[in-house]
């Protein structure tokens, strides 16, 4: 029975992956007993097949020697356990193979170890630990770099054969149950898979190794090694010429040591003395290359000494901690072969250094050049005169013919350098020449294009400010020129202005006054000529003319000169305006005092008038002469006002003029005393007038007042309460208007009598106009009283007919004598009737009240002239049947009910009134009409009558309660029997 263990192992470049290992261990096949088989990892190698795949083959013999397949032979078994050299040759083979396993998994741990550690992981027991599954997977993520998902953290054993098997189909059990030959292969698999399968190695030809220059072509040439053979191709020519170094395989060419020391020294000669080493001494130098490489290369001690200083050392042990070099100096070649490719360019690269420190050199100073030319040409303080401008435009001119040609051409060379530049960077496949900051062509473009800008700016500020200057100058001519003009003319009208005379008379003085206002208007004509000539001078000043300080000099003489001129004509004008307003003056004074002296007269009148009428017609006409003398005193002020402003400036006569304001002022001040006497005489005659008026209306007001409440109480009507209420209120109400009215017409009264005027008559009218008040407050008060008294027995009337009406309503319903076709009906009339007793008894209250408002009634003074009237009439009630019974609206019908129909309210609702006197609607589609029933209806009705022929309304009132309380008896008595009689006939019909 044989078990092949396989596993592929792919060429350099393909990708590795734990999928890959998967697929492989899937491979597995056969069973191996702990107990009587066992791997023999000698046999194991390695074999290349055309494709760069591989394949470990592990044959396992039967523990009997039986080749795997073949039948067992007892006998042959017997033969060999009698055979004692084969049996100590057996336990022999037993032993090797331990110490083989034995050393393999000290190295494979340690190998383990060196990637657990990064990730702060440890394998103590290869066999103890990877039976979990949760370390092996952590191994296997490390190494591929791939997640495997979260491990079952569980302790028991299908929680762990769920972890192996994340990794391989089968044999997980083989792992958990601590196979030691199996686990030995899983690791070694993974080793060659992920470490030494990578290892590729060229194989030339001589004519290669002589080309020197075969070695930097990075294409392949020629045939590859791969894995084992690789490893060893590698070895042997980096030993090549090293003394008593001779590698042929993975075992014994390593015993002595001199093989790890000669790669080291190969690749790091300061770090080995390889002549100092001792080739009998293996342990001494097994151990000095195992500690250089752990301390100074950084690579894991996988081995150790004892193990390889053996008679045939563990071949896999010994490629493992091979491999660990070659990836170690494979990688630190790569790191060389980039310092030879840097050391290829570096001449290049001075070069262009050195054209691109040129570049910036150049570059910055034209860059410098062009912002220091604009800043020049940006400069706009020029000279301020038209010679300096023209000198400067010359310079402007020499500046672009002479100075920024060369510049020009140095910019285009800058362009030629800059594109030498980037034309060498690009064929040594360096990115594009970046410029330092502000230094790109793109910026000097830009900067060229500003200076292009900032020279066509200044020729056109040049330019403009040249035409500037000959503006300016042909203006300061202009001025000077008006200027003389000016003057010529303000000297000329000074000299009209002092020959001027004011005269003596009033005619001289308007006849100057009228020639000063001519020459006066002609000036202020001028005065827009002279406010040009200053806004000439502005704008010069303005323009910063060279002789601006020369222009404003002439031109304030000029307008100080003008300013006299206008001082001037306004004192002539002032002298003038002032002889004028005296005459003015004199002239109003005497219209004042003429007008004064014609209303003297009238104020003086003492006529008062005869009666109201003439005394306002008088005080009306007062008020206009009032008005009159008030527009004098108006007018006076205003005079006054003025003559004192022309007093203060002593005028020309001023002491004729106070004399005559005086005169006019106490002429005045005269005239309103007697104004102020007329109206207080005019005034007291109307307050006399209005008195006797007032009085007059008054006491006719309280005749007449007096007379209708006494007519109202002889009439003594009750269907009139509700008007003599009306009237009793509007009485009382113009009563308390008219009282007012008349204290104070009684206190005008008394401050007339206070005043002197008609004393005995005033008092006379005062008593009068007192005796009519108290007598009008009796009638008004007798006739409050009736109405009270009124007012109860109107409230008794309406109530005994209401309750007439009501015995009237309910007397049929007690009288009826139907007794009901059957005990149902007769029951539902009894019920009926019951509640018609209950209100006959509720109506008990209101006639007790009406016998107490009779007997009140008749106890007072109060007498009526009314009396009533009976009328007796038949009236046909519609009445309706019910067809449906009906519960709703508040009302309850049964089946054949008759209700009286009071309204036909709608085409869907009637209202109806029942027997009982419950009043609702009920719908249409429930009910027909039938025949009404007629009933006798009697009306009361108050009759008035003159009181001469009324009789004593007490008897009246007692008589008419005492019939209501007649029917209401009678009605109670109906009421009782009908309730015995159909009691009784309820009792038949049962």
């Amino acid at each position: 029975m044989s078990f092949v263990y396989s596993a592929a192992i792919y060429s350099p470049g393909e990708g590795k992956s734990i999928k890959n290992l998967e697929d492989e261990t899937r491979r597995w096949r056969g069973e191996i007993s702990s107990s009587r088989s066992a791997i023999d990892f000698d046999e194991l190698c390695i074999r290349e097949t055309v494709m760069p795949q591989y394949e470990i083959k592990v044959r396992v013999p039967h523990a009997n020697g039986t080749p795997a397949g073949a039948a067992p032979n007892p006998r042959q078994d017997e033969d060999d356990f009698a055979n004692e050299t084969l049996f100590f040759e057996r336990n022999r083979i037993k032993q090797l193979q331990d110490e083989r396993v034995h050393i393999q998994k000290k190295t494979f741990t340690k190998w383990c170890n060196s990637f657990l550690n990064r990730a702060r992981l440890e394998v103590v027991d290869l066999f103890v630990d990877f039976g979990d599954g949760v370390l092996l997977m952590k191994l296997l993520e490390i190494i591929s770099g791939e997640k495997l998902g979260k491990p079952n953290r569980g302790r028991m054993r299908v929680q762990k054969i769920e972890n192996l098997n994340k990794l391989e189909n089968i044999g997980a059990e083989d792992i958990l149950d601590r196979n030691e030959r199996l686990i030995l292969g899983l690791i070694w698999t993974i080793i060659l898979r992920f470490q030494i399968d990578t290892i590729v190695i060229e194989v030339f030809s001589y004519s290669q190794l002589e080309d020197t220059s075969y070695f930097k072509d990075e294409e392949e040439r020629g045939e590859r090694k791969h894995a084992k053979d690789a490893l060893l191709l590698w070895c042997q020519r980096k030993t090549t010429g090293y003394p008593n170094v001779r590698v042929e395989n993975f075992t014994t060419s390593w015993r002595n040591g001199l093989a790890f020391n000669a790669l080291i020294h190969a690749h790091r000669p300061e770090l080995v003395n390889f002549n100092a080493l001792n080739p009998n001494d293996h342990i001494g130098n097994l151990n000095n290359a195992f500690d250089i490489a752990e301390k100074k290369l950084e690579i894991a001690r996988l081995l150790d000494a004892e193990d390889v200083d053996a008679a045939r050392p563990d071949e896999k042990s010994i490629i493992t901690y091979v491999s660990l070099y070659y990836h170690h100096f494979a990688k630190q070649k790569t790191e060389l072969t980039g310092a030879r490719r840097v050391a290829n360019i570096v001449g290049k690269l001075i070069n262009s250094d050195t054209m691109e420190e040129d570049y910036g050199h150049i570059s910055s100073d034209l860059l410098k050049w062009i912002y220091e030319t604009i800043k020049q040409l940006e400069n706009r303080r020029f000279p301020n005169s038209l010679h300096g401008m023209r000198e400067e435009l010359g310079r402007f001119n020499e500046f672009r013919t002479i100075e920024k040609p060369p510049k020009y051409k140095e910019k285009g060379e800058l362009e030629a350098l800059f594109f030498t530049i980037q034309t060498k960077r690009k064929a040594m496949g360096r990115k594009q020449y970046a410029p330092p900051q502000g230094l790109f062509m793109h910026d000097i473009g830009s900067a060229w294009e500003k200076l292009d800008r900032a020279e066509n700016d200044r020729q056109l500020a040049i330019i403009a400010e040249l035409q500037r200057q000959e503006r300016i100058e042909q203006l300061a001519q202009r001025f000077h020129k008006k200027a003389n003009l000016r003057e010529s003319w303000i000297r000329n009208v000074q000299i009209v202005l002092e020959e001027m005379d004011h005269g003596r008379t009033a005619a001289e003085v308007e006849k100057s006054l009228k020639k000063q206002q001519a020459i006066a208007n002609d000036i202020l004509a001028r005065e827009g000529r002279f406010k040009l000539l200053t806004s000439m001078c502005t704008d010069l000043c303005n323009e910063r003319y060279h002789e601006s300080d020369k222009i404003r000099a002439r031109e304030r003489d000029i307008i100080e000169r003008w300013t006299q001129l206008l001082s001037l004509l306004e004192q002539r004008r002032k002298s003038l305006m002032s002889l004028n307003d005296l005459m003015t003056l004199l002239r109003d004074i005497d219209t004042l005092a003429s007008e004064l002296k014609h209303l003297e007269p009238v104020v003086r009148n003492r006529d008062v008038g005869k009666h109201l009428l003439g005394v306002e017609d008088l005080l009306g006409k007062h008020e206009l002469i009032e008005n009159q003398v008030n527009a004098q005193g108006t007018w006076l002020t205003n005079v006054t006002n003025q003559a004192n402003k022309y007093i203060r400036n002593k005028g020309e006569q001023y002491d004729v003029l106070q004399r005559k304001l005086d005169d006019v002022a106490a002429q005045y001040y005269s005239l309103v005393d007697l104004c102020r006497q007329r109206r207080l005489n005019l005034d007291k005659a109307h307050a006399l007038y209005q008195f006797v008026q007032d009085h007059e209306e008054e006491l006719s007001w309280l005749n007449e007042k007096e007379a209708l409440c006494r007519r109202v109480l002889a009439n003594g009507d009750v269907a009139a309460v509700q008007q003599t209420t009306i009237l009793h209120k509007n009485a009382e109400t113009e009563m308390q208007s008219h009282w007012a009215r008349t204290k104070d017409m009684m206190a005008a009264g008394e401050r007339l009598i206070e005043n002197g005027q008609s004393k005995e008559d005033i008092q006379r009218r005062i008593q009068a106009m007192q005796h009519g008040w108290e007598r009008l407050r009796a009638a008004h008060q007798a006739l409050g009283q009736w109405l009270s008294e009124a007012k109860q027995a109107q409230q008794y009337f309406q109530d005994a007919n209401e309750a007439e009406s009501w015995i009237r309503e309910k007397m049929p319903l007690v009288k009826s004598d139907d007794l009901g076709r059957d005990e149902g009906a007769a029951e539902s009339l009894l019920q009926r009737h019951a509640r018609l007793e209950e209100e006959i008894h509720a109506y008990r209250a209101d006639i007790v009240r009406l016998e107490e408002m009779s007997q009140q009634l008749a106890n007072s003074s109060f007498h009526t002239a009314n009396t009533s009237s009976h009328e007796t009439e038949e009236v046909c009630v519609p009445q309706i049947e019910m067809l449906y019974k009906y519960e709703g609206n508040g009302m309850s019908v049964v089946k054949g009910e008759i209700l009286a129909l009071l309204e036909q309210s709608t085409s869907e609702w009637w209202r109806v009134l029942k027997q009982d006197g419950t009043e609702g609607f009920v719908p249409t589609n429930y009910c027909r009409k039938v025949p009404g029933e007629t009933v006798t209806v009697t009306q009361t009705t108050q009759i008035s009558k003159p009181s001469k022929d009324v009789v004593d309304s007490r008897r009246a009132i007692i008589d008419r309660q005492k019939m209501i309380s007649f029917d209401y008896r009678q009605l109670n008595n109906l009421a009782e029997v009908r309730r015995r009689l159909l009691s009784d006939n309820i009792k038949l019909m049962r």
